[in-house]
């Protein structure tokens, strides 16, 4: 086990490198930006850190006393490099667009079902109160409050005990629900 998560931090520690290396290069990018040299410099230090922790343990003896093989290094390098410059030109990583894409889709659709459906809750809720009047004769306001057994607020300033009193004990949940519902709604339609 202590084999296989050494090779795992080296193969990570190669990969920081790799990429900072990668950071410095003449890319496509119309400018390099001070920030792209100041990312490829930390992934180097991250990297460079890496290794002397984790590489040491392949040169020296482990705390524990174990003495691991010299060729962990090599399977490090080899994995991080078929990771890193082989497996993004295969089928399966050019296709992921399309999957990230479907995932994408498939979110935005729950994401925006949910908050059709809390907008239902309130228009609901407000049709209720009003079937309620026709009924009884006397409007009666069902808050958030009245759900979930709220009491008066006493923060010790008068005005703000007023406006909480009045947006979360008093309006209707109709109003707080359709403001969430819509503003889920919308986050779910912004690409």
């Amino acid at each position: 086990m202590l084999t296989i998560t050494i090779i795992l931090m080296q193969s990570l520690a190669f990969w920081c490198i790799f990429y900072g290396i990668d950071c410095f290069r003449d890319t496509s990018k119309k400018y390099k930006t001070a920030a792209n040299i100041l990312y490829g410099i930390c992934m180097l230090l991250a990297g460079v850190i890496l290794i002397s922790i984790f590489g040491s343990l392949t040169i020296i003896d482990t705390p524990t006393g174990e003495n691991l093989p010299k060729w962990i290094i090599v399977v490090s390098i080899i994995l991080t490099s078929y990771l890193y410059y082989f497996f993004p030109k295969t089928k399966i990583w050019k296709k992921r667009q399309k999957a990230k894409q479907t995932l994408e889709f498939a979110f935005n659709s729950i994401l925006g079902m949910i908050g059709l459906g809390i907008i239902v809750v309130g228009v609901s809720h407000i049709l209720y109160s009003a079937f309620v009047w026709l009924k009884e004769g006397v409007w009666k306001s069902i808050s958030l409050g009245y759900w979930f057994n709220l009491d008066r607020f006493d923060t010790g300033f008068k005005g703000v005990d007023k406006i909480l009193d009045y947006t979360i004990l008093d309006i209707s949940a109709f109003f707080p629900l359709v403001v969430l519902g819509l503003v889920i709604f919308l986050a779910s339609q912004e690409d």
